[in-house]
């Protein structure tokens, strides 16, 4: 597992290019979920603010948006991904084990979170062509 600090909390510096990124999902010009990764160089990215609207279930839209960011990451150099959760979020635990992540140890202090995860890069799929994002600075 990736040593990564004890730093739990991402300012808008760090969701910038070239730091960073912010995804926006949009349905009908409303955004309905969002995703951002801090870059550390030669290190892995980690997701931060990860979140989809309950007004659209049953897209997918949750591992659309996770796909986006694994490729942005994987794209910028990253080895691997880290994200952290809080236990109630019990539909996004079971997303990120869907889709490869392991649980590690507590990498930062975040006082909200229970879980941490990672992935790493050789086991990201590409999102699919079709999904259209935007990216905020």
């Amino acid at each position: 597992m990736a040593s990564h600090g004890t730093r739990f909390y991402a300012d808008d510096s760090e969701l910038t290019p070239p730091a960073g990124l912010l995804l926006v999902a949009t349905l009908h010009d409303d955004p309905v979920g969002c995703g951002a990764l801090k870059f550390h160089p030669g290190a892995a990215a980690e997701i931060k603010r990860m979140w989809v609207s309950p007004a659209v279930p049953g897209l997918g839209l949750g591992r659309r948006l996770l796909a986006a960011l694994e490729d942005r990451a994987r794209t910028a150099g990253a080895p691997m991904t880290l994200l952290e959760t809080n236990q109630a979020l019990t539909e996004a635990i079971a997303l990120y084990r869907a889709c490869g992540y392991r649980q590690v140890p507590a990498f930062n202090n975040d006082p909200y979170a229970h879980h941490w995860f990672e992935k790493e890069a050789p086991s990201w799929p590409s999102y699919p062509p079709n999904a259209h994002w935007q990216s905020h600075a």
